[in-house]
This record gives C-alpha cells, structure tokens and sequence, in this order.
C-alpha cells in the first residue's frame, strides 16, 4: 500500500491483512482474502478505522488482466482499465467489502538473440516453467503450441510438490517458477512454444505479448502520482496462505542455514581481503558448486534476510541476518571494497566483469538490513562499498562491458541520495541515467513511456 496524500494504492491481492494509514493518517486495515494469484477472485474487507473518512483507494489493475470486476459492498464499478489503477473514491467506514475479479491471462515473452525462437509464458503475475520431475526426456525437446498452452488447466500443485500445476493440452505439466528445481530437479522458463508470436518492441529490451491488448510505444504506465510524493505506509503485514507458508518454507530450508551450505558465500569475499582472486580461491573458478559473483549472492542474501525480517520480525532471523552483516564487515578492505576479485580486476578491471552489478547488490543488502533493523554497522558499510564505486568512476564511464547489469548502481545511488541528502549520490546517478544509459539503451525513458 502507498500513498500520495491523496489515495490509498494497492498493489497486492495476496492473502495478507495489511495495516496501513489513510490519506488523512488514521490508522486502517486492509483484510484480503482469497487465493490470489491461484485463481483471480479477491476480497478487501476495512477494518480499524476509527471514524468514517473520504478517500480515494486506489486497485492496481494488471495490463495481462484483460476482463475485469469490482463491487462495492455489491455494487458494481465500471471504467475498468487493464494497466492502470481505479479510484473507488467514498466514505469509508469498517465492514466495507471490495470485490476484485482479475482474468489471469496467459501472456508471453518472446525471446530474441540468443533465446531466439524460445518463449516464456505467464499466467498471470506467475512464471511458468517445465521441471524434469513432471516431463521424461530432455527439456528443451518438448515443444508447445498456442493451442496447448492456452487450452491448460490450472490446480493446486501441493500434492505435487509444488504451488501451482498447469496440465496443458498436449498432456505436458508445467509448474510455478518458484517451485521448479526441488530435489535437484532440471528446469527451463525459455520454452520451445511455437506461438507464432513477434516481439512488442524487437530489439529494444522489450520482447513482451499481452494476450487481448495491442501494446504500442507510445502508451502510458500506471499514473501513482508523482514520484517524489508516493511512500509506502505499510507499518505491518500479517501474511496468511500460500504466502505465509512459502515465507516460512525459505526460512526453514534456506534462510537459517545458507552460509552453512554453501560457505563460498562469504569464504570468496574474505579470500579476496586477503589479497587472493576467484582463480586461486577453494571456493573459486573450477570448484564443483562454484558461483562467480558471490558478493552479488551475498547482497540478494541479506536483502532476503531483510525482507522476511519486515514480514515476520523473528529472533531468529535477525541473528542469522546480524551474523551475515559481521562476516561482511570482516570481508570488507579498507578502502570499502567488498568483492571477490584481486587488486587490477577490481570494479570491471582491465577486460570487464560483474563487479559493480556486485557491489550494488552487496551494497543494496546491507541498505536494506539497516532499514528494518535500525544496524549502523550495516548503514555504514553500504557507504563505504558505495563511496568506493563512487571513487573509481569518477569522471569516467562505467561502460566497462555488461552494461545491463552494471548500469543497476545508479539505483543504489538513488537510494543513498534520498536517505542521505548528499549530492554526489544524486549526480552520479544523473551522470549515469543521462549519459552511459544512452550509449545502450534508452530503458529510463522508455519504461516511462509504457514499453514493457
């Protein structure tokens, strides 16, 4: 939920109840019901208002979601747009219900360059993929057409070992992403789907079909109101469902144990802060299980950690999660940098790498661990990685090869800025938006433009 002052906007239909703030600050509840995203029927219900107040509450409608309901306390409401939000402006006072229906169409993604003739298919906000445990044979031989796919039907998957199972008209079961891969499984996303379908925007980073609506250059995203205005107001979720029973599923399996199962995490940082490199590091290039970029797994591990914190502030999390942050510390060398590459390849180096992709991550995970926890040690030591990237790219580019990635510091940039108020922050990521992002793709200005 966030707000602009002026509405209340929803973005999430997930069972949860959400206690959140009006327009006009009071404190408010919103109790969603449902099976969202397994069918498309959810329920809004207000709760701990303390008087009647007028406002807008605004429902993200998805652009994939063609056919669209909403009533109010049974009353219906038309104008209904896919890709943008509606208003429901009234007096609201506890006991009102919101009726959602979303259509949860199948949309795809059609590939290009080296995924050529490849397809990712959507139902939904769901990713769908083909896991080894439900299809005998290679992956990348099972062909679909549009046929099949769109004739599937959908179940839940628990009795399978997964969330979601879609059993396609050619008798092939595909499966929700986030399920895929359990029990050493193999599983794609890019599908051998022979839909007859081209890119939305070839070549433009943009390959997306919407099922029953023409998507065009021009269009328009979602008006929110201004950036600078729109907060988030969630002080609270109470998650129920599908979602809560995933959430403590991480923690269970992955959360509490990660640095244990696979100690490369943090062992490649505190090699490199010993002056070693992924060549001659145990856990570096050759090593069975070896994954290059561990400062970027380190940062999307903390900011996992940070995120179930928000949602379920457990003791336990926030050791695991403090544990992580004091291991980073130790990795981290003097002049703030916390990678895993030597002295030469650092920060793109002599012939390019992820390091700076690394770096935001890293960087970003620490940032959001301070955010939920208050940790200075945390705040400080994103700084410190931030203000390094910040030295080596001073009046210089960081078109340093595998600029999709790289160019992702900016964000952080961003995010210092707002909680720091120092310039340099907003001018390096200026320089980034408005000069290297241009050598390579317009993708600011085109997504506010509508492309997808």
């Amino acid at each position: 939920a966030m707000t602009d002052g002026k509405a209340l906007y929803l973005n999430y239909y997930a069972p949860a109840a959400i206690h959140t703030r009006t327009p006009g600050g009071q404190k408010i509840i919103l109790r969603i019901k449902g099976d969202y995203p397994l069918t498309g029927n959810i329920q809004i219900i207000i709760e701990g208002l303390e008087k009647p107040e007028e406002f807008d509450l605004a429902l993200r409608i998805p652009r994939w979601s063609v056919q669209n309901q909403i009533s109010v306390n049974g009353e219906k409401v038309s104008d209904i747009r896919p890709g943008a939000y509606r208003p429901l402006r009234r007096v609201w006072q506890n006991g009102d219900q919101v009726h959602v229906g979303l259509t949860l169409s199948l949309h795809y993604w059609v590939g290009e360059d080296r995924f050529a003739g490849k397809t990712s298919v959507y139902r939904g906000p769901i990713l769908l993929a083909a896991d080894s445990r439900f299809i005998s044979g290679p992956l990348e031989e099972v062909t679909f057409t549009r046929e099949d796919l769109e004739g599937m039907t959908v179940q839940d998957g628990a009795d399978a070992g997964c969330w979601l199972k879609a059993q396609c008209k050619n008798g092939i079961t595909l499966i929700d992403f986030a399920s895929a891969g359990k029990q050493k499984a193999q599983y794609i996303t890019w599908l051998n789907a022979q839909c007859g379908l081209s890119p939305v925007h070839p070549g433009e980073g943009s390959p997306v079909w919407l099922n029953g609506l023409k998507a065009s250059a021009g269009e328009k995203s979602m008006s929110i109101g201004t950036q600078e205005a729109l907060k988030s107001i969630v002080t609270d979720m109470d998650l129920t469902g599908f979602v809560r029973d995933r959430m403590e599923g991480h923690v269970r399996t992955w959360a509490l144990d990660a640095m244990e199962k696979n100690p490369g995490v943090i062992g490649s940082l505190l090699h490199a802060r010993k002056g070693g490199n992924p060549y001659n590091s145990p856990f570096g290039i050759g090593v069975k299980g070896y994954v290059f970029d561990h400062n970027e797994y380190a940062g999307k591990y903390l900011t996992g950690l940070a995120y179930l914190y928000a949602a379920s502030p457990r003791e336990d999390i926030l050791r695991v999660g403090s544990e992580l942050v004091n291991a980073l510390e130790e990795a981290q060398c003097p002049d703030g940098y916390l990678g895993v590459h030597g002295e030469g390849d650092r920060l793109g180096g002599t012939y390019g790498n992820w390091d700076v992709w690394g770096h935001y991550h890293v960087a970003y995970g620490l940032l959001q661990w301070y955010k939920v926890t208050g940790n200075q040690q945390a705040f400080q030591m994103a700084l410190a990685a931030a203000n390094r990237c910040l030295r080596q790219f001073e009046g210089k580019t960081y078109a340093i090869g595998s600029e999709s990635v790289n160019y992702a510091i900016g964000h952080l940039y961003g995010l210092l800025y707002l909680e720091t108020k120092e310039e340099k922050y907003l001018r390096e990521a200026e320089k980034l938006v408005t000069k290297d992002w241009l050598k390579h793709g317009n993708w600011m200005n085109d997504a506010l433009a509508g492309k997808e």
